[in-house]
């Protein structure tokens, strides 16, 4: 399956929750390393693989919804995303 409609997330609303949360990975460093050696793309930050993440996901779900013919609304879909970003 090629997904052809992507999603982005608001880079402004991205950067609100970046500057209001710390990243922690905790275990002594080895949370960190463990991400970048098997999860992040090389140099890419926690906060950029999750946006990266989100991004797929609902990139996925609106191709799904336009190639079924249902109605896409944007709103509540970027309402989720960043309920997502948030969480993750």
């Amino acid at each position: 399956m090629l997904v052809t409609e992507r999603f982005f997330l608001d880079k402004n609303l991205i950067q609100s929750i970046i500057d209001s949360n710390e990243i922690s990975f905790g275990f002594n460093g080895l949370g960190d390393y463990v991400f970048h050696r098997s999860y992040s793309r090389q140099g890419e930050s926690w906060s950029e693989t999750v946006e990266r993440v989100v991004n797929g996901i609902l990139s996925i779900r609106k191709n799904h919804y336009i190639r079924n013919g249902l109605e896409w609304d944007s709103l509540p879909w970027h309402q989720l995303g960043a309920r997502l970003f948030y969480n993750i």
